[in-house]
């Protein structure tokens, strides 16, 4: 069995991977953006087989998490 690690992971399932159009649909965005930002190695992590792309729904909601902006952060951080 392999262990996922930071650069692989172990996929025992392929049922769960959503398209771009349905990953850009979750985050409220045309699949366009969603083919700029991987051109400009932005974005959710990806898993592309063939030429297809694929994303996993964890990794979305990940990505999203990581844009999560603390307006009361910023002026603290801007403050100093």
């Amino acid at each position: 069995m392999n262990t996922p690690n930071s650069s692989t992971e172990h996929f025992d399932d392929l049922d769960g991977l959503l398209s771009e159009e349905e990953a850009a649909d979750l985050l409220k965005l045309v699949p366009r953006t969603l083919t700029v930002w991987r051109t400009q190695s932005k974005g959710p992590r990806f898993l592309k087989i063939g030429r297809r792309v694929f994303y996993r729904r964890e990794w979305l909601v990940e990505f999203a998490r990581s844009r999560i902006v603390d307006p009361a952060a910023r002026e603290v951080r801007a403050a100093r």
